[in-house]
């Protein structure tokens, strides 16, 4: 059980890491300029909070099934993001709409990857 959750919280890490990869492409690269998002996260943080909500890959799901249990569990880091993070702990208001409207949309559209790589990792290692 300890190596497990080891194992979930590393690879949450290293899917936080490659989000933030993603995020700072896309929000750098100007793809979602256009549409009024002008966000990126931090490095550290998506890995530190990759890792915590790696846990809940600890939950009894079927690892042939890594893209649909990414998707799920995708949304808990997703929902903390947009309804706790962004208004309590910023200036970007609820769900972070004051940096653009798209922002819920790539919240859930980042997180979602978070998830689907976070699984196929897990079919990977474990």
């Amino acid at each position: 059980m300890k190596r497990r959750i080891v194992l979930v919280y590393a690879l949450g890490s290293l899917s936080g890491l490659m989000m933030s990869m993603l995020s700072w492409l896309l929000g750098y690269g100007e793809l979602f300029g256009g549409f009024g998002l002008r966000w990126v996260p931090g490095v550290y943080q998506n890995m530190v909070w990759g890792g915590v909500f790696g846990m809940v890959f600890l939950l009894p799901a079927d690892p042939r099934r890594w893209w649909w249990n990414g998707f799920i569990f995708g949304g808990l880091p997703a929902v903390a993001q947009l309804f706790w993070a962004l208004p309590q702990t910023t200036d970007y208001g609820f769900a972070g709409l004051k940096l653009g409207w798209l922002t819920s949309l790539a919240v859930i559209a980042y997180y979602t990857v978070w998830g689907w790589i976070t699984g196929l990792l897990l079919r990977t290692f474990d």
